[in-house]
């Protein structure tokens, strides 16, 4: 007897999810740095090694593609993504190839590392909201404390983003030491912090916050798909390529192939 509507296996339930990683409040950044005419800004952030951030200017973040990256991603072996039959490694150079930042260097100190002083130091930035951050960003004077609230912007909103609103207390230990930030290895930093992220987001499966820069994930993956691997590694970094245009096309491409 041929089973009914009503007895029929039900759907698989659809699983939320989102992320705090945000383009959008990094394009909000490049404007505000580059709205100051003395270019003093500019000039400490490229000093500073964040210079790709001049080169985003993607606000929208490809949330459902991000999600199926991050399914077909096993963050212990970190053998990479295959989707739709497709393998890309995802591996620690990754982020210098698309954002141009250090895999080499100093280890970026931990908050519980710092000494008692340094704590104290760092102390006032615990619990700021972006918007708290972006003020402080807006002051004419660029010193430590401008640099430091940059750092935390930085990593708090794009490359190392967790589930709130507002940078993570374990990214304070990461911004005492502002007088020569390129000597950390921020590529090592971003890796670990993104493979920790979504290790943590399969261990709940029940959808939710994906962390971590996956912001980087969707740039490899329309890479990958447009060029090839081999045939982008002299061209660095990739972010200066993928434009918010070019991303628009590229994932309207994937819509129209997948139906």
């Amino acid at each position: 007897m041929e089973q009914s509507k009503s007895q029929s296996k039900p759907k698989p339930r659809k699983v939320h999810c989102f992320s705090r990683c945000s383009p959008s409040k990094i394009v909000e950044l490049k404007n505000l740095i580059l709205a100051d005419k003395s270019r003093l800004k500019e000039e400490a952030m490229r000093e500073m090694g964040f210079g790709f951030i001049f080169h985003i200017d993607c606000i929208q973040l490809n949330l459902q593609l991000c999600a199926e990256l991050v399914k077909h991603i096993d963050p212990n072996p970190r053998t990479g993504m295959r989707v739709k039959g497709f393998n890309i490694p995802i591996q620690l150079n990754d982020v210098g190839l698309v954002f141009d930042l250090p895999t080499q260097g100093d280890i970026v100190p931990k908050t519980e590392d710092l000494t008692d002083v340094a704590k104290k130091v760092v102390e006032h930035f615990k619990g700021l909201s972006f918007g708290a951050l972006r003020d402080m960003l807006a002051k004419d004077r660029v010193d430590d404390a401008w640099r430091r609230a940059l750092i935390l912007y930085i990593l708090g909103a794009f490359l190392c983003p967790t589930s709130k609103n507002q940078p993570s207390p374990k990214l304070l230990g990461s911004i005492f030491d502002v007088k020569n930030p390129r000597k950390y290895n921020w590529g090592e930093f971003t890796f670990k912090w993104l493979m920790e992220m979504i290790h943590v987001y399969k261990q709940k499966n029940v959808g939710g916050s994906i962390g971590g820069c996956i912001f980087m994930l969707m740039i490899l993956y329309f890479d990958a798909r447009k060029f090839g691997r081999a045939d982008r590694r002299h061209e660095q970094p990739l972010i200066r390529y993928w434009t918010n245009d070019r991303i628009l096309e590229q994932g309207k491409l994937e819509k129209e192939v997948a139906q």
